[in-house]
């Protein structure tokens, strides 16, 4: 083994070390935060968290942006990424017609004519309104809806977690597009087959790390929807309304037979797992060792699986009693 080899294999695994404490370090905040509650020391810590993914980021860009080719290749990638998520977006959101139905808070609530049956809601924050499609409407009791209504509206009042998301989300796809571009330079230079392979794998580590920080802010600002939903409606509409969001979503093309299934207020929630947990959120940023999943999955889960989500409000709720 060459110097530039052992320095590489080095730094390589002095890197997957790093990224392996650190998603652990997340992963113990989210749990402390599902066992807590919010806290100063969450917000802390994700301000920390921050504020390095923001400096990594800049030392890397500025250590590999100064080849013209690689930074072309980058802004193709990612503009190719935006361009998948505004495709997603629109035809995950599209309204065929849209009727103001109510008004809370001073916020406009939207019914959307969906055209695919989708079962949604969402606050858009430049026009400050909600939009809750009409398959979701019809489902839904009056104080279910009110739930996902408040869901929506306590995304307006998390203002540090919308904003810790969205830049998490901007720095994932930067870097990941950064990545992508330097691992396919790699791949198709004249070096040897081993350091091709250390090399790429030496970028391409640095890439969980930024999963799972936009994953888990995204989650965490999920839940805080939830529990703002839960202090104004209650706990069983908003469960209720949670569970059903997740049913219908997963079984579409079923509705005619969810209809005739009648849905019990009686909700038992069994307790978590975290040892299930911490391998689930391993596994949803391992992938991306593979920096072709980005192209399939621009963006890590953005909400949490229903059995956290019914976790947290049920936490919250036994705070209140």
């Amino acid at each position: 083994m060459n110097i530039t080899s052992f320095l590489v294999t080095n730094l390589l695994f002095g890197i997957l070390l790093m990224t392996l404490l650190f998603c652990i370090s997340l992963i113990l905040t989210y749990v402390g935060y599902l066992k807590k509650g919010k806290s100063l020391l969450t917000l802390l810590q994700f301000f920390i968290v921050l504020l390095v993914l923001s400096i990594l980021t800049g030392v890397i860009l500025s250590a590999i942006s100064s080849n013209l080719l690689i930074t072309v290749m980058a802004y193709f990638i990612f503009f190719l990424l935006i361009t998948l998520l505004i495709w997603w977006e629109y035809s995950e959101f599209k309204c065929m017609n849209t009727e103001k139905i109510s008004e809370i808070n001073g916020i406009p609530i939207i019914l959307c004519y969906d055209a695919n049956k989708i079962y949604n809601a969402w606050f858009n924050p430049r026009k400050r309104d909600i939009h809750i499609t009409k398959s979701l409407f019809e489902v839904l009791s009056e104080k279910e809806r009110e739930a996902i209504i408040y869901h929506e509206i306590g995304h307006s009042k998390n203002k540090f977690w919308f904003v810790t998301t969205v830049i998490m989300r901007g720095l994932w796809l930067v870097l990941a597009s950064f990545i992508i571009a330097i691992t396919q330079l790699i791949l198709f230079s004249n070096i040897n087959i081993s350091l091709k392979i250390s090399l790429s794998l030496t970028f391409v580590a640095f890439l969980p790390m930024y999963a799972i920080s936009f994953m888990i802010s995204s989650w965490i600002n999920e839940h805080e929807a939830d529990v703002y939903a839960t202090q104004m409606v209650g706990f069983k509409p908003t469960a209720m309304a949670l569970v059903k969001l997740h049913i219908y979503n997963n079984l579409r093309g079923y509705e005619s037979f969810l209809k005739n299934v009648e849905f019990s207020g009686n909700l038992l929630v069994e307790g978590v797992s975290y040892k299930a947990l911490f391998r689930e959120i391993i596994k949803s940023v391992i992938v991306y060792l593979n920096p072709q999943i980005i192209f399939n999955r621009p963006l890590p889960k953005t909400h949490p699986p229903l059995r956290l989500r019914l976790e947290k409000i049920v936490r919250f709720s036994n705070c209140l009693q």
